[in-house]
């Protein structure tokens, strides 16, 4: 667990939890709306929009103590597109309908306390396939 002292009490937060805060600043950071997380078995992630549709971004972390950033282990297309079923079906996306929709991993390897290397792989299903949200 990392510690902290802020403002004089001892920060608990878990390294998971810095992570997934660290990569919410990241999205949001970009452009992205994030709208809210999805989780399934032991993988987690953000929905976010940003100006060309729906992003369902998986976050890998292999916390502080691993070398290097965290290996892909690809999701199958058939797992994100049951999350993206999921998700889209929940009566908080109602408005995510007519846009196109992605798949996107963020790999993040926590430095310390306070910092992060993060690599973002946009569309990492890409093929000549395209999936769209549509009413």
């Amino acid at each position: 667990m990392a510690t902290a002292t802020l403002e004089g009490q001892k920060d608990t937060t878990s390294i998971k939890e810095r992570t997934k805060m660290a990569a919410k600043r990241y999205l949001q950071h970009r452009g992205y709306e994030v709208r809210s997380s999805w989780e399934s078995d032991s993988q987690f992630g953000y929905i976010a929009k940003d100006n060309q549709g729906v992003a369902f971004v998986r976050l890998l972390s292999n916390g502080i103590e691993k070398p290097g950033l965290p290996e892909e282990p690809l999701m199958s297309r058939e797992e994100f597109e049951q999350v993206a079923c999921r998700a889209l079906a929940s009566s908080e996306n109602h408005d995510m309908v007519d846009m196109p929709v992605r798949f996107d991993v963020l790999s993040l390897k926590v430095l310390c306390a306070d910092r992060a290397l993060i690599r973002h792989h946009i569309d990492v299903l890409s093929s000549s396939e395209e999936l769209a949200c549509a009413c």
